[in-house]
Parts: C-alpha cells; sequence; structure tokens
C-alpha cells in the first residue's frame, strides 16, 4: 500500500513552530526530514501531520490549510503590551482558556441543578466607584482583617489564605504554573499573570502558578475585582504600566484590599533604612516590595523623584533575581487542588460519587489518570468513604 503523503505549506509549519515556543532545534531531532519539509522538497505522511501537530501543539486540521490562520485570544485582553506588537497566542495560554472555559460550562450547569443562587457580588461594582470604598466592601466580604498577613508564617500561606477565601465566597480559583496536569508545558509569566472570567453563577479566577508567590497574591486579589466588575479579561497585572482604565482601576482597588493606606502608615517606621523597612513592609503584609513601594507613595510617604528612583532601581534588582525552576515536588493531591480548585474538585468528585457524572469525565476534567486516584482525592475531601 502506497504512504499517503500531503504537501504542507512551509509557512504553516513555520508559524506552528514560532508559536509553540519550542525551536527548530529539537523538531529537527524529531523529525529528521524537517528541513526537508520546509523547503518543499519532501512532504510529510498524514501520520507524521499528526505527529508534528503533537509535538507543536497544533490542531491537526491546521496543517491542511494553505497558509496560517491568526489565531484570537477567546477573552478580552488587558495586557499592556500594545495591539501592534502583540504576538501570537501560546498553544499553553490558549489551551489552559479552554480548560477553563469548560470547567465554567460544566459548573454553570451543576450550579444551577443543585438550585445555587447567582452570586450578588458579581458585577455589582462599576469604574466610576470609589477604589478605597470598593476595597472595603472586599475586604470585609472575605473577612480580611489588618493583622491576617503578618499572622502567616509565609508568602505561600498567604497565597493559600486568599484562594480558600475567595473560593468560599464562590469563585473557582485554579492556580497553576502548567497546562492540565502536563508538566512538560510551562506557564510563562512574562506572557500573562493570570486571567477572569466572569459569570454570576460559576466565575474563575485563574492565577499563573509559575509566577513568584508574591505576584500570585496580587493576581489573585486584582483577578477577583474583576469579578465584582463582571468583567472577563487576560491581565499582566503590572501596577505601575497598566494602559487600560480597567486595569489601573483594578490595581487601585487590589492595592487598598493587601495594603490598606491605613495600615501601611501605622507600621511604616521612617527612622529605619529605607531598604531595610521596605523588606519588612513587604513580610507584614506578604506582598511584593513594588507594590510596597507604589503605597508608600500613594500614602505620600515617598516625593514622585525618590518614588521613581526607588521603584527603578528595585524592578532592576528583581529582574536580576535568577527564577526558581517550576518543579513537580510536593503534595500530588494538594498540587492537583491547587490546579482544581477545591470548589470545582468537590462539585466534580460529589456528581461523580452521586453517579451524576461518569467517572472517565471527572477524571479527564480533574486532570486524574486512573479511578483509584479519583477515590483517593475523593477520601481526602471526605466526599467518599
Amino acid at each position: 500500500m502506497a504512504v499517503v503523503q500531503f504537501p504542507v505549506a512551509s509557512t504553516v509549519l513555520e508559524w506552528a513552530v514560532q508559536r509553540s515556543g519550542i525551536g527548530n532545534e529539537r523538531l529537527y531531532r524529531l523529525f529528521p526530514n524537517w528541513g526537508a519539509w520546509l523547503n518543499g522538497e519532501k512532504q510529510p505522511t498524514l501520520k507524521q501531520i499528526e505527529d508534528i501537530a503533537r509535538a507543536t501543539h497544533t490542531p491537526v486540521g491546521f496543517f491542511y490549510l494553505p497558509k496560517p490562520v491568526n489565531l484570537e485570544i477567546p477573552i478580552p485582553d488587558f495586557r499592556k503590551i500594545s495591539s501592534s506588537e502583540r504576538k501570537t497566542p501560546s498553544p499553553d495560554l490558549l489551551d489552559v482558556i479552554h480548560i477553563a472555559q469548560l470547567r465554567q460550562s460544566w459548573y454553570r450547569d451543576h450550579a444551577k441543578s443543585e438550585g445555587m443562587l447567582a452570586l450578588p457580588f458579581v458585577g455589582s461594582v462599576t469604574t466610576r466607584d470609589d477604589p478605597n470604598a470598593v476595597a472595603a466592601q472586599i475586604r470585609a466580604s472575605l473577612t480580611l482583617s489588618a493583622g491576617d498577613s503578618a499572622a502567616l508564617r509565609s508568602f505561600s500561606d498567604m497565597v493559600r489564605m486568599l484562594r480558600e477565601k475567595v473560593e468560599a465566597a464562590g469563585v473557582m480559583v485554579f492556580i497553576s504554573g502548567i497546562v492540565g496536569s502536563n508538566t512538560h508545558r510551562t506557564l510563562d509569566p512574562t506572557e500573562f499573570r493570570g486571567f477572569a472570567i466572569s459569570d454570576e453563577y460559576a466565575p474563575i479566577v485563574f492565577v499563573n502558578g509559575g509566577d513568584t508567590k508574591a505576584a500570585q497574591i496580587f493576581t489573585l486579589i486584582h483577578e477577583y475585582v474583576h469579578i465584582w466588575l463582571g468583567s472577563t479579561a487576560l491581565s499582566d497585572a503590572d501596577l505601575v504600566n497598566s494602559e487600560n482604565a480597567i486595569e489601573t482601576w483594578c490595581n487601585k482597588v487590589s492595592a487598598e484590599v493587601l495594603v490598606p493606606l491605613k495600615a501601611l502608615s501605622d507600621q511604616y517606621e521612617p527612622e529605619v533604612e529605607f531598604h531595610e523597612e521596605m523588606l519588612q513592609l513587604a513580610r507584614y503584609f506578604k506582598v511584593s516590595t513594588l507594590v510596597i513601594i507604589h503605597r508608600l507613595f500613594d500614602a505620600g510617604l515617598l516625593n514622585e523623584h525618590t518614588y521613581h528612583s526607588v521603584y527603578d532601581e528595585e524592578f532592576d534588582r528583581l529582574l536580576n533575581i535568577e527564577p526558581k525552576q517550576l518543579g513537580s515536588g510536593g503534595d500530588f493531591y494538594n498540587n492537583t487542588l491547587m490546579r482544581t480548585g477545591h470548589r470545582f474538585a468537590m462539585a466534580v468528585l460529589s456528581s461523580a460519587w452521586e453517579g451524576k457524572t461518569s467517572f472517565t469525565d471527572a477524571m479527564r476534567m480533574l486532570g486524574i489518570k486512573n479511578i483509584q486516584t479519583l477515590r483517593s482525592m475523593s477520601q481526602r475531601l471526605a466526599v467518599y468513604g
């Protein structure tokens, strides 16, 4: 039987490599004929096209098109980079949004079938509202008090506390540095830091777990503020350089939620050397030093010249710190629950054991590969005895 080959356009092959971010070198290692396919000397078989699609995380049907497609991000993009400079969204970004949308669709149907009520705070504020007043509302709704952050031992504890409080309010929170459960597909914080998908029954906050813990804290609250606005958005949660009015407003609210100006003024000790005091305040409030510098300026404790000087200096210092590699260590079940969210996992597992959702669908939605793992997770959450 003759082997069927297909003339894939070289521009499509190059596009698939560029958007995947894996580089031509790896493709040359995986496919000895890669160079010949690029210059048109040879053509891949249908099976090889499937292998290329898998390697580049590209839908296989795109390779049968005469030219690359223009893939759009399916939610509003509020990142600060201008549209003229925007790069093609990575497969990783598109896939995590798609996974979140599928989970949201399932949870929305689940919530309605269980008779859950719409969440009253979703879309309850506008950007015309005073950011400080909205921040006070949010802090009250999450029962956040001034000393909560200081009582925690680490930034990781702060992430955990905020995740639990936001989920208790009715929002699904997914914190992950990978696509699904694939540890080989890590998310790049320089591409995005988080996103919110608003819905009155099934709102979602996604935080890029590949980012620093301090950044995760700010992103989590920033995206939660978007839910209060009823605003779906992809964000980079840049405190200073946002070019979007909605992002700027969300940043102001988030900063006040995490570092209330009154609490900051009470804790600030001007006689202490500035760098030491900045680090102390960051540890107290469990936020980044950049957030502290910005809030000191907001509080009138730094003049504009000093603010820009110390902010730029600290930004450069943080930029030169070698980032930690995303590891696969830690407890498997805790990691899985962080990625899927406690609220979503509980709903899926309960539905599965009640016979409303198939075990196959439950494992797929939770990124679990076998029934024994699902059973163990259910036992940990006291969903199944």
